[in-house]
C-alpha cells in the first residue's frame, strides 16, 4: 500500500509521545522512504493501438468506472500516464469503428478490452492473460513456451532486431491470434477459457510455421472457423494490393434508391485500371485509379472522386461515397461467374438465439436515412417459430415481431430464407445473404429489392452510422 506525507505526519502527531520524528529515537531503527510516483508512458498494442481509451483502475474492480478514463493513445499506440495514476492498474478500452491498428487498414472490427499491472509500460492480449490468471509473466511464459522478455514488453519493436526477429514475429502473430478470443470487458474475462484458447493459438501459429514458414506470417490472422479449426485471414495493409488481388468486386449502395435503380455491379481492378460494368455486362466507366492509405481516387482532375474506406477486409470493403450522394456503399467478393451477384441460405445458428444490429437505410429517396436497429432473436419454438425483439437505439420502445426459416426454391437453387412476418394485409420481408462474415452479414430482401447491413458490435455499427452523417 502507498504511503502519503500527509498520513505520517497524522501518525507522529498522534504518537508524539513515543518520539516519533524526535532526536531521542534510536539512530539505527529503519525509516520508510515514500517515493513519489512520476508519470509513465503506456504503449497499447495487438499492433500499435491508437484512438484506444486508457482508463486507471482505481477502485480495483478491472472495470473502467466513471471517472477513471485518462485519455486516448495516439498514433503509435502510446498514452502518458499523470503521476497520480502510475501506480494503479490500467486497461485499454478498445471500441470498434473507432480505434485503428497499425498492421491494418481501417477501423477494429470487434470492441474488447486488456488490462496491466502497475509495474507494466505495456498492455498487451498477455497482460491480460497474466492478470486474469493470476500469474506472473514468467509463469505465463512458462506455460506458453514464449520467451518472458517479449511477452512481458513491446514485441512488435522487438521485431527490428535481427537477435529477436524471429520469435518477435511468432509472439506478435499469436498475440493478433488471441485478441479474437478477447471480451469485451475484462470483468467478463472467463480466465480459464482465455488460457486455454491461448494454448490453442500457439499450437495453430506453430502449426502454421510448419507448413508454411514465417515470410507471410506477418500478413495473417489465425482464426476458429465454424467447425472450430483454425484458418488464415488476409491482413490487409495496402488498398491497392488487396482490390488487385481479388480482381473482381461486386459493387453497391445500401440506400434502397441507388440500389433499384443501379443494382449490384461488376467492378474490376487490374494494373492500375478500374473498369465499372452494367448489370447486363456492358462496360459504364474505366479509367485510372490510385490509392493512399484507406482512400480510392478513380478519375483525375477536377473529374477525380475519391472513397475512404472505414472498413476493409480481404473480401469486404465499406466506405461513404464521395460525390453529393453521401451514401453507404460496399465493395465484396463473389464467386458468381457473370455480371452480376448470387444469393445463399441463411444460417439459422447466425440468428436463433443471437443479438445483431441492423443499420438500414429508411429513406424511400436517395437522401440517406441510416438507423440502426437492435435486434434480439429468440429461440425457436417446437413450430419453428420465434420472435425478434426490436427497438431503434436511443428509443425505449420495442417492437415484437415472429421469424421462421423456410425452403425456396431460386435461380442459385434451394436455399433457407429468413423471413420476418407481418400483420396479414403486409406481404412479409424474406432474405437470403448476400454476404457474411463474422463481423458483418448483408441481407438481401428478395422481394422488396432492399438490403439491409446486420453488424455483431454495437460500437461498429454506430460507427458507420457516423461516418455517413
Amino acid at each position: 500500500m502507498r504511503k502519503h506525507p500527509f498520513v505520517l505526519s497524522s501518525i507522529c502527531l498522534a504518537l508524539a509521545l513515543t518520539g516519533c520524528g524526535s532526536s531521542n529515537s534510536n539512530s539505527d531503527e529503519e525509516i520508510d522512504v515514500v517515493e513519489t510516483p512520476t508519470s509513465k508512458t503506456i504503449t497499447v498494442i495487438d499492433g500499435y493501438l491508437s484512438d484506444v481509451t486508457v482508463c486507471a483502475d482505481v477502485n480495483n474492480n478491472q472495470s473502467c468506472d466513471d471517472g477513471e478514463e485518462l485519455g486516448s493513445t495516439d498514433e503509435n499506440g502510446q498514452f502518458t500516464v499523470a503521476s497520480e495514476y502510475a501506480d494503479y492498474a490500467l486497461i485499454a478500452k478498445v471500441t470498434a469503428g473507432t480505434a485503428t491498428d497499425a498492421d491494418a487498414l481501417g477501423v477494429v472490427t470487434n470492441s474488447y478490452e486488456m488490462i496491466t499491472d502497475a509495474d507494466s509500460t505495456v498492455i498487451t492480449p498477455f497482460t491480460t492473460l497474466a492478470v486474469t490468471s493470476e500469474q506472473t509473466m514468467a509463469e505465463l511464459a512458462a506455460t506458453l513456451n514464449l520467451p518472458e522478455d517479449l511477452i512481458a514488453g513491446d514485441y512488435v519493436a522487438a521485431k527490428s532486431s535481427a537477435d529477436t526477429a524471429y520469435d518477435a514475429t511468432v509472439t506478435h502473430a499469436i498475440a493478433r491470434s488471441l485478441v479474437e478470443k478477447l471480451s469485451s470487458t475484462v470483468v467478463d474475462t472467463d480466465a480459464d477459457s482465455l488460457l486455454a484458447d491461448a494454448v490453442e493459438v500457439v499450437v495453430a501459429v506453430e502449426d502454421y510455421i510448419t507448413d508454411n514458414g514465417t515470410d507471410e506470417l506477418d500478413s495473417v490472422t489465425l482464426v476458429e472457423d465454424e467447425d472450430e479449426s483454425y484458418v488464415t485471414e488476409t491482413i490487409v495493409s495496402d488498398l491497392g494490393e488487396a482490390l488487385e488481388t481479388q480482381g473482381e468486386w461486386r459493387f453497391g449502395s445500401t440506400n434502397t434508391a441507388h440500389l433499384q435503380d443501379e443494382g449490384i455491379r461488376l467492378l474490376t481492378f487490374i494494373d492500375g485500371v478500374s473498369s465499372l460494368y452494367t448489370s447486363d455486362g456492358t462496360l459504364k466507366l474505366s479509367g485510372e485509379y490510385s490509392t493512399h492509405g484507406s482512400v480510392l481516387t478513380s478519375g483525375s482532375g477536377d473529374d477525380a472522386e475519391s472513397d475512404t474506406f472505414f472498413y476493409i477486409s480481404s473480401d469486404l470493403l465499406l466506405s461513404v461515397a464521395g460525390g453529393s450522394t453521401n451514401d453507404l456503399t460496399f465493395f465484396y467478393a463473389d464467386s458468381a461467374d457473370n455480371n452480376s451477384y448470387s444469393l445463399s441460405s441463411v444460417n439459422a445458428d447466425d440468428l436463433v438465439d443471437q443479438t445483431w444490429y441492423d443499420v438500414m437505410d429508411d429513406s424511400d429517396s436517395e437522401t440517406v436515412d441510416l438507423q440502426v436497429v437492435k435486434m434480439q432473436f429468440s429461440e425457436l419454438d417446437e413450430n419453428g417459430e420465434g420472435t425478434i425483439t426490436m427497438n431503434e437505439l436511443g428509443e425505449t420502445d420495442t417492437t415484437d415481431m415472429p421469424y421462421n426459416f423456410s425452403q425456396v426454391s431460386t435461380e442459385w437453387g434451394e436455399l433457407t430464407q429468413f423471413t420476418i412476418e407481418l400483420t396479414d394485409e403486409v406481404v412479409p420481408m424474406e432474405y437470403l445473404v448476400l454476404y457474411k462474415n463474422d463481423d458483418i452479414m448483408f441481407l438481401y430482401e428478395t422481394n422488396r429489392d432492399k438490403l439491409e447491413v446486420y453488424v455483431k458490435d454495437k460500437s461498429l455499427a454506430q460507427a458507420i452510422i457516423v461516418s455517413v452523417e
